[in-house]
């Protein structure tokens, strides 16, 4: 009777054990412990509330090759759910090193679980999600393992949170270019200081949009009319040194190669420009550009009809030692293009309106007949006096 009673507790010890072993295996993984925190590759903080007006609010962590970033987005409207359409607030940037590092200690030691039925319903959140290398699409829903930690991941995120309302003088005067590859070369945005705007997709690109730009609430907001008789409006949200693209409401940007301009995307300050720099067109009427290039002088003059025309001495052997084609400024750039009789082709040649010179810009030119030209030469207003 004892030996029986023994080999029942022995029984129900084992069966304890076993049972226990398979509950920690469905139990989830620590953050940290169970796979290391190099291996996280995204982390999401949700609040989603169906309450009068709804609440939407995002912050996302991820990571794009060898950069690390972060997106906080807001969602307004008068019903619920809220969806992408609803976007107000959008701001994406790339983050420190640092930054990453304090999450990585923030979710050190938490806890990942499988997806439930009941894990965004009820309540306004907040929800975690933690992706990593390995999670199978399965434990993904995460928990803090510690208030302390849980409020240095709201401070961390309440630091890169930039809601501050820049005004015109931020971007006045300023070029952007987009963060992406435009159109055989940069996509660049110019806020002159008169509250015009030139913007030109990429050197492949003939277009040159126009119009006129205001600021509204923090909102650069660009109008000009298309080629179609209609009106563009192109709206971004102003943060320190770049513009956000906010799609919502805005026209679309055409001729931008493979690539589209998405909601959120960056157009970032280069210093190309000074605040009272607003060379245009008229003011290259009727004149005209000299220079000695390697023994070869070269006389370039400037039309009102937007034509140009050219001679060079001594006469080239091969090429067209003389000619016309047109021409354009945008962006403080002078485009000159040309079509070679000979060879039937276009060419195309940049340079940057420097005070009263104008400097070759290799990048983007494709000269022909003027193949001599290297950069950095220099062509300079001819006085006829």
């Amino acid at each position: 009777m004892k030996t029986k009673k023994i080999l029942a507790v022995l029984l129900t010890a084992v069966l304890l054990f076993v049972f226990a072993g398979c509950g920690e295996e469905g139990d989830g993984n620590i953050v940290g412990k169970d796979f290391d925190l190099t291996e996280m590759t995204e982390f999401y903080c949700t609040y989603d509330s169906s309450t009068n007006p709804p609440e939407f609010r995002r912050y996302h962590f991820y990571r794009e090759s060898e950069k690390y970033m972060f997106v906080y987005e807001e969602r307004e409207g008068d019903h619920w759910p809220l969806t992408e359409e609803d976007i107000s607030l959008f701001d994406k940037k790339e983050i420190h090193r640092t930054d990453w590092d304090v999450l990585m200690m923030c979710v050190s030691g938490g806890k990942v679980e499988k997806r439930k039925e009941s894990t965004e319903s009820g309540g306004r959140g907040p929800w975690y999600f933690l992706y990593w290398n390995g999670d199978k699409g399965e434990n993904q829903v995460f928990s803090f393992d510690s208030q302390s930690s849980e409020s240095s991941f709201n401070d961390l995120c309440e630091k890169l949170v930039d809601k501050k309302q820049y005004n015109a003088s931020e971007v006045k005067g300023k070029t952007f270019v987009w963060e992406k590859e435009g159109f055989g070369g940069p996509f660049e945005i110019s806020l002159f200081s008169d509250g015009t705007y030139q913007y030109s997709t990429g050197y492949l690109s003939s277009y040159i949009g126009m119009g006129d730009w205001t600021v509204e609430d923090g909102v650069l907001i660009m109008k000009g009319d298309s080629d179609f008789g209609e009106t563009n409006v192109y709206k971004f949200r102003i943060r320190k040194d770049c513009i956000s693209f906010i799609a919502t409401d805005s026209s679309q940007f055409d001729g931008t190669g493979d690539n589209k301009v998405e909601n959120g995307d960056n157009f970032n300050f280069e210093d190309v420009i000074s605040d009272d720099y607003t060379v245009k067109s008229e003011d290259f009427y009727g004149k005209t550009y000299v220079s000695e290039l390697s023994g070869i002088s070269i006389k370039i003059e400037f039309k009102e009809n937007g034509t140009y025309q050219y001679t060079i001495e001594p006469p080239l052997t091969t090429g067209s030692s003389s000619g016309s084609g047109n021409w354009d400024v945008m962006m403080g750039i002078m485009k000159l293009s040309n079509e070679d009789a000979e060879c039937g082709e276009t060419g195309e040649f940049r340079f940057k309106i420097e005070d009263n010179t104008l400097v070759f810009y290799g990048e983007g030119s494709n000269p022909q007949n003027f193949s001599f030209i290297v950069d950095g030469d220099v062509l300079t207003e001819e006085d006829k006096n």
